[in-house]
């Protein structure tokens, strides 16, 4: 037997929805899953009573990534309409390098923080409710910086703020000005990524999930056949082109190689520790993900060359200068 859980009735307004993607990517994954962005508008707008007016997705992304990357892909995908996508209107930032220390080791690298996502959503905020004659805000974020906008479109212009986020992370100034707190946890049975068929070669998939992708082009038998045959003969000439190169190697007499000329450069090199770039630190794998500033619990900020804490702020495990 299915129970239905109730929603308690509002009134309808005039609502928009802002998401901050940082915040509901991060935390999502911290849960075991990813957010379904389809099922999340659709659920809060039967919440709200109402159709949404404008939705909003603010995120962030290394201004040296590709336009064809798995992340970029998430992110224009989310911008097609219902039922491919969730039709949200997208605006990226870039991110900038930060120097940082770790104060264990010594060991100096940069990190990549998003810069500018959280104006992003400020601005928006007083926008949408001063020149767009929004009632009602629904605000998907965990981020105490957002207080003095909300205060002043909760207090001076008496608009309605919903807050959704995970338990554990959203602001105590942010849950002071909510007129009403929706926590994923008790809705995400419904919102969770679950996989989606037939949606198509740019169908939406959960924020994350990796794409794979079949070539177009499908040789024909005969061809197939053509190629391993040519493939054979050439692979047949090759070694009877080896066998006379290596009958001739063993007429001629062997020539003794010093020791010093068959050292390549590499192991000629002092060993001395070696010492990164700043190139070869801003490209280093180990930190491809952006470092959030709306979770202080990310392992993204620890040390490559020994795992810290995974609470930077609480161990005092790394040092920030600030360039």
């Amino acid at each position: 037997m299915t129970v239905k859980r109730r929603v308690p009735a509002v009134s309808a307004k005039t609502t928009a929805l802002i998401i901050d993607g940082a915040y509901a990517r991060i935390q999502s994954r911290i849960l075991g899953g990813k957010i379904d962005f389809i099922n999340l508008r659709a659920e809060l707008e039967e919440m709200a009573s109402t159709e949404f007016e404008e939705c909003w997705y603010f995120d962030s992304q290394r201004k040296d990534a590709r336009g064809d990357s798995a992340l970029a892909s998430e992110f224009h995908a989310l911008k097609y309409a219902r039922p491919r996508g969730p039709q949200f209107q997208v605006d990226i930032f870039s991110t900038k390098l930060r120097n940082c220390r770790c104060t264990r080791c010594g060991h100096g690298f940069t990190q990549n923080v998003q810069k500018g996502v959280d104006n992003g959503i400020a601005t928006k905020l007083l926008t949408l409710t001063l020149q767009h004659n929004i009632e009602r805000v629904v605000l998907l974020s965990g981020d105490g910086d957002f207080y003095t906008s909300l205060g002043l479109v909760r207090n001076a212009l008496q608009r309605e703020v919903w807050v959704v986020g995970f338990p554990g992370t959203v602001s105590g100034d942010l849950q002071q000005l909510a007129s009403q707190i929706i926590w994923v946890d008790d809705i995400w049975g419904q919102v969770k990524y679950q996989g989606r068929r037939g949606s198509g070669r740019r169908g939406w998939r959960g924020l994350g999930e990796s794409h794979s992708s079949r070539s177009h082009h499908h040789r024909s038998r005969r061809s197939r056949g053509h190629r391993d045959s040519g493939s054979h003969r050439h692979r047949h000439d090759r070694s009877r082109s080896n066998d006379v190169l290596s009958r001739r190697e063993r007429s001629q007499p062997r020539r003794e190689v010093p020791l010093h000329e068959s050292r390549s450069k590499r192991n000629r090199r002092s060993p001395s520790p070696r010492q990164d770039s700043e190139e070869e630190r801003s490209y280093s794998p180990l930190f491809d993900e952006v470092n959030l500033s709306c979770s202080d619990g990310e392992d993204e900020y620890s040390c490559p060359s020994q795992r810290a804490s995974r609470s930077p702020s609480e161990s005092g495990v790394v040092e920030v200068r600030l360039p």
